[in-house]
């Protein structure tokens, strides 16, 4: 969820204003405090999933199609922000909630590179389980 978060943000934060942190921060307009939120959130989702988990009567591996799901899921997460470098012409530059400026380009451009270096080891995992007899 955070490589997810890394990947999404900087457009979320400074083109489409889907949120605005009133402080800004150094990643697009994002607080370091905000990905430690979401390092903390995820644990105690996954902790209290494997708590569940261990109590099931089959193992989550023979559930049909469970790893299928985040292949699905971190394929997208890494192909959006690739065809969105490449497949669009915007230029120029856009505000953040706190006044600076970002490029375009170099908000598209970052989130592919976070895309593919944070969330495409991620995928690979998931392709390896999904191919496994």
């Amino acid at each position: 969820m955070v490589c997810w978060d890394l990947t999404i943000d900087p457009k979320m934060s400074t083109i489409t204003s889907n949120w605005i942190w009133r402080d800004g921060g150094s990643y697009f307009g994002v607080p370091p405090a905000n990905f430690l939120g979401w390092y903390l959130t995820v644990y105690v989702f996954l902790q209290a999933f494997a708590v569940y988990a261990r109590h099931l009567s089959v193992a989550p591996d023979y559930i049909l199609g469970y790893w299928g799901k985040p292949l699905l899921a971190y394929s997208s997460i890494v192909i959006a922000p690739i065809l969105s470098l490449t497949l669009s012409s915007a230029s120029g530059s856009v505000l953040d909630a706190t006044g600076h400026v970002w490029q375009l380009r170099d908000i598209q451009a970052v989130t592919a590179l976070v895309g593919v270096f944070t969330v495409l080891p991620f995928w690979l995992l998931a392709l390896f389980r999904v191919s496994r007899p």
